[in-house]
């Protein structure tokens, strides 16, 4: 039943996860082929290891540039986003080792992190060769429920999508209601990156 149900929806899996601070999680997910939105554009999620048949709205917080993966932000408020964020908070090593999940914490010590994230890029790309190499999921691992799945629907578009077609912008948020920017800001810096090149 639930394959019939998930028809057409986009499968993937989770790549990491981040506590971050007032009871936030960014989760960042593998982006599905062919995958297009535009800043503020939103999604919803479902998560089957969570609630089988629940699907939940976020806004995209990552930019459209950023072509391996999508992010959002999800503040733990009600049941659904409470049993998301007890979910990774309390995952063990072992267990997001067999999930080939990644599991960071912001909330603890922020200062040691952005540090630690600042001297993680040479490391990473030699995490990204070796899962290249040794640990690519084949079908049948996927089949088996090794990753941690995440289905979703969308991309949808909000007021937000049309940003750029303004001569003057003036954007106001706060708490979690920033995410839209945060896509629409990371999606400005990438196309100044790219002009200046």
């Amino acid at each position: 039943i639930f394959a019939r149900y998930t028809s057409g929806i986009g499968r993937t899996c989770i790549h990491t996860a981040t506590i971050e601070q007032s009871n936030v999680i960014s989760l960042t997910i593998h982006r599905p082929k062919h995958f297009s939105f535009q800043p503020g554009d939103y999604v919803s999620i479902n998560l089957p290891r969570v609630a089988l048949y629940e699907f939940h709205p976020f806004t995209i917080s990552s930019a459209p540039e950023e072509t391996d993966f999508i992010r959002v932000h999800i503040q733990a408020v009600g049941n659904w986003t409470k049993r998301v964020y007890k979910r990774f908070d309390e995952m063990s090593d072992e267990e997001a080792r067999e999930n080939q999940v990644k599991i960071s914490r912001a909330d603890i010590h922020p200062q040691e992190f952005a540090a630690h994230v600042q001297n993680l890029e040479q490391i990473e790309i030699v995490e990204v060769e070796v899962e290249r190499i040794e640990n690519f999921p084949t079908e049948s691992n996927a089949k088996e429920g090794k990753r941690e799945p995440i289905f979703i629907k969308g991309p949808y578009s909000s007021c937000a999508r049309y940003v750029f077609d303004c001569k003057h912008v003036v954007l106001i948020g706060g708490g979690i209601g920033v995410t839209p920017y945060a896509s629409i800001l990371s999606s400005l810096m990438a196309q100044f990156r790219a002009s200046s090149i």
